[in-house]
């Protein structure tokens, strides 16, 4: 493409010359000696025409290579369907509220959290600890959980949580426990507070 500009722009100059030498040479008047033989501006017209023909037919075999191409392009197969949604989501027989009920092993019977290994208790205590970060500050974030220990009959877990009042504020990193025991709610403690 560059060399394609560069080529058209060097025909454009080479053509502007060709057309202002002859205008300059009449208008010095004087004797101009005719002979029939080549001379420079024969050439150069040469030049310039080949040029051009050059120019012509390389976008003619670029516009064809580029259809080629696109005949040939390999599309990529169409993407799958959706799943379908969850049955606990919005249908077209949900009740009046919009929504069905969630599905029998969601939670606890009591309403409760289930907390069934570490990862649960991890995201239960985080959860927490970031509604407490968010009623002590305008802005709260997790920084990291450091440790997530089992104890008689629940979980023990400890990280750090990042509170400020605004986001381009720097903030202050405190560390927060908290504990969770069967179905009960977490019970977080952020140090400093």
């Amino acid at each position: 493409m560059r060399m394609g500009k560069l080529f058209g722009v060097a025909i454009a100059a080479v053509t502007m010359v060709a057309v202002a030498s002859p205008a300059e040479a009449q208008r010095w008047g004087g004797r101009h000696r005719h002979h029939d033989r080549v001379d420079g501006g024969d050439l150069l017209l040469g030049a310039l025409l080949a040029g051009g023909l050059i120019a012509v037919i390389s976008s003619a075999d670029k516009a064809e290579r580029n259809r080629r191409d696109a005949e040939n392009y390999d599309y990529p197969p169409p993407p799958r369907p959706a799943p379908p949604p969850p049955a606990w989501l919005p249908n077209s027989n949900a009740p009046a509220d919009g929504y069905d009920a969630p599905p029998a092993d969601y939670g606890t019977p009591s309403g409760g959290y289930a907390i069934a290994n570490a990862d649960d208790a991890a995201d239960a205590c985080a959860g927490a600890a970031l509604s407490e970060g968010q009623r002590l500050a305008r802005v709260a974030s997790i920084g990291a959980i450091d440790a997530v220990d089992p104890v008689s009959g629940g979980w023990s877990v400890r990280g750090s949580i990042l509170l400020r009042e605004d986001y381009r504020k720097r903030g202050t990193e405190r560390p927060f426990t908290c504990s969770i025991s069967g179905s009960a709610a977490p019970s977080v403690r952020i140090e400093g507070y």
